[in-house]
């Protein structure tokens, strides 16, 4: 027997628990935790709870079990033995170090951290958190005690007590076999299937070739009547060519004379051509030699009248630069005046500047003062002194409008005159250089037409050479062709007498190849009959198909057999499947169960109200329609007043079947899985009981704390509990 003892439960942060609070858990032993309501004598319990599973008995979890004023760093754990293995489970939630996350701890080394891995790691080692709540503690407004719970919750505190979760596996794995067994069964019929469809395609191909090898003969002896035919035809056109071949034969002569003569005729033909070009030659030479005399005595013409108009035209452009050379020194000299003018102008103009600021100094610091002093001795001017620089002003200002008269009247008189006489002298260069220009047009004009002239006689001089050499060329020509004529009439009739033997040569040429070719294709046609006469159809395919008609058959045969053996499988697993689900061995082994409970649960009730409450478990459960089905049914009857169903009972008489109820799960998880806890939690378990019964079930309690440590949570009734220990919370 597993012996799983908790040792104690901490605190910190946690609820209405600031500093860590501990409760240790001590084997035969009673305790009584008291306090007025809200002081957290429920949430001390649930610590244990929610450090195991992370929610307590009334479904609170996360920041929901923070200590509001803190708001951070809570920190639950649960010490508790297995055997001889030390376990320590501490949950953390908005913690500084530990975060928000939960580590169990076996024997001083962390094993698993994380909700999940954790979660199922304590239900493996301890319980689920629906079977703790039913079996170990009983919460004050728990809302999902075994009593209230739907049937297929009941059914899953029973299959963790009862450890059925093996079965669970053995459906999940049966189902998963049936599913496999059920694919290979498809797997095997689209085999069969497309077997059966090779098999009557191979059938059909067979009568195919079956047709095929029919045609094959029937063509066969038409393709030997055809060449044979053939050959019929190329003997009777053999015949014809011979008989033509035998007649030309008769037609041919000796061509060597012939050719002798027409060689010699074309000899004398290429001679005689050969004469004419060579006087063409000659006459071209005399006539070039000619044109390039005269040529050569214009060009030296020309290019004499060309050098004596570059002559002209060089000491005219001379001139003409000359000219231009003098405005430019006119030019200088005009504008060297000019400067002298602006010279002078500054000079006017510094002057202007320098009067303009004596004559504003001596306003501003004498005249135009009612009091003024001088700048350099500080001593105030005189009337007198005034007079004087008055006058002075008078006569800066008589030589500034001076200046002014002069600068605007004489330089600029000056000025002018100096832009008129540059303009003049401009005006007469253009006019000197314009005069030379007409001049170098006159000779450029002069020299052109010369020129014209001498180019004019030399086109006359090389027409006449042309026509001259034309004349010559002519009289060559109607020599020549004399001379051709008899050779090109007499090389005619050669040619045409060799031509009319080479045609019957290449005729007789044509017809012995013509003979020889139908020859050759009678013998090809012979050997093309005797190709024919041996060639087999094809059995080869034929031969193929009847081996795969025997394959597929064999697969087929096979299919079915292993059809067969899936089929016989899949009952035997279909059997199993439904042995292993819910109405099955786990239905069985609630069955079972029941006896066992329904005996507890009435000793239980007899030690609490002497035997007026009966309450049975059953498996079956009657619907409002009469009909039974399967389903976790808990019937009560009260002796007393006849009520048979939770509806009709009190609150506190609910509540005593609820205190039998869970000791007899208890009972049943320790004899199933043979395991011993040694808690039990008692959330104000007294509520709604009066004096007699609560004695009654302290009475039972005290007997039941012999290897474990009890927990009972209440307010008032202290009294009546038999408790080795008093916890009085404030």
């Amino acid at each position: 027997m597993r012996q799983i003892n908790f040792q104690e439960v901490g605190m910190e942060n946690y609820g209405p628990y600031i500093s860590p609070m501990i409760l240790t858990f001590k084997n035969n032993n009673l305790t009584l935790i008291t306090g007025p309501n809200g002081i957290g004598k429920t949430m001390a319990l649930d610590s244990i709870p929610f450090s195991l599973y992370g929610i307590t008995s009334k479904g609170a979890k996360g920041d929901d079990v923070v200590n509001n004023t803190v708001g951070k760093n809570c920190k639950t754990w649960v010490k508790f033995q297995v055997n001889t293995d030390q376990f320590l489970v501490t949950r953390f939630h908005k913690h500084s170090k530990g975060g928000s996350t939960v580590i169990l701890n076996k024997n001083g080394v962390d094993i698993k951290k994380g909700q999940r891995e954790v979660s199922i790691e304590i239900e493996r080692i301890l319980c689920p958190r629906k079977t703790f709540m039913n079996t170990l503690m009983f919460g004050q407004k728990v809302k999902d005690f075994f009593t209230d719970l739907g049937d297929a919750d009941k059914k899953e505190i029973f299959r963790r007590i009862l450890d059925l979760d093996a079965y669970t596996s053995y459906y999940d794995e049966a189902k998963k076999m049936i599913d496999k067994l059920e694919t290979g069964r498809q797997e095997i019929d689209k085999k069969l299937a497309v077997t059966n469809g090779i098999l009557s395609e191979t059938k059909m191909q067979i009568s195919i070739l079956l047709k095929q090898k029919e045609e094959f003969e029937t063509n066969k002896n038409e393709r030997i009547k055809t060449v044979r035919k053939s050959i019929d035809d190329n003997i009777r056109l053999l015949e014809k060519w011979q008989s033509a071949f035998e007649d030309i034969k008769e037609k041919i002569i000796d061509i060597s004379e012939v050719e002798k003569k027409l060689n010699e005729a074309q000899i004398k033909l290429g001679e005689v051509k050969q004469f004419e070009l060579s006087c063409q030659n000659e006459l071209n030479q005399k006539k070039n030699k000619k044109i390039s005399e005269i040529k050569e005595k214009a060009n030296d013409s020309v290019q004499n009248i060309k050098d004596i108009l570059q002559g002209k035209l060089t000491k005219l452009r001379d001139q003409i630069q000359a000219i231009k050379d003098l405005l430019v020194i006119e030019d200088k000299k005009i504008e060297n005046q000019k400067n002298e003018i602006r010279i002078k102008y500054a000079e006017f103009r510094s002057e202007k500047i320098n009067i303009k600021n004596q004559i504003q100094e001596i306003k501003e610091n004498v005249l135009d003062k009612d009091i003024a002093s001088c700048p350099i001795c500080k001593q105030d001017v005189t009337d007198e002194v005034k007079a004087d620089l008055s006058k002075k002003v008078n006569d800066l200002s008589a030589r500034f409008n001076h200046i002014v008269s002069v600068e605007e009247i004489e330089l600029k008189k000056v000025d002018d005159i100096l832009d008129s006489i540059s303009k003049e002298n401009s005006k007469n260069c253009a006019l000197d250089v314009s005069n030379i220009n007409v001049i170098i047009k006159k000779e450029q004009d002069d020299s052109k037409n010369e020129e014209d002239g001498v180019k004019a006689k030399l086109t006359a001089m090389l027409k006449l050479i042309d026509e001259y050499a034309k004349k010559e060329e002519e009289t060559l020509v109607s020599k020549c062709k004399e001379d051709l004529g008899t050779i090109v009439q007499e090389l005619s009739a050669l040619k045409l007498q060799h031509n009319e033997q080479n045609d019957l040569k290449t005729k007789h040429n044509e017809i012995e190849r013509t003979i020889t070719n139908i020859k050759n294709q009678n013998k090809v046609y012979e050997a093309e009959i005797q190709t024919i006469e041996k060639q087999e159809f094809d059995m080869r395919q034929m031969s193929a198909n009847k081996g795969k008609i025997f394959e597929m058959e064999h697969q087929l045969e096979q299919g079915a057999k292993a059809l067969t053996e899936l089929n016989k499988m899949q009952d035997v697993v279909e059997f199993w499947k439904s042995g292993f689900s819910s109405t099955g061995i786990p239905s069985m082994l609630i069955d079972e169960a029941v006896p066992f409970m329904n005996q507890k649960v009435a000793y239980y009730l007899d030690l609490i109200t002497n035997g007026r409450y009966i309450v049975s478990f059953d498996t079956m459960a009657e619907t409002k329609a009469g009909e039974f089905r399967d389903k976790i049914a808990v019937r009560v009857v009260d002796t007393y007043t006849r009520a048979n169903s939770r509806v009709q009972l009190s609150g506190g008489q609910t509540r005593i079947i609820d205190i039998a109820t869970i000791l007899t799960l208890g009972d049943l998880q320790a004899s199933i899985q043979d395991v011993k806890f040694n808690i039990l939690l008692f959330d104000e378990i007294f509520d709604s009981l009066d004096d007699e019964n609560i004695g009654y079930v302290s009475k039972v309690l005290s007997k039941l704390k012999i290897g474990r440590a009890i927990y009972i949570i209440s307010h008032t009734h202290q009294e009546q509990v038999e408790a080795d220990e008093v916890l009085a919370f404030r």
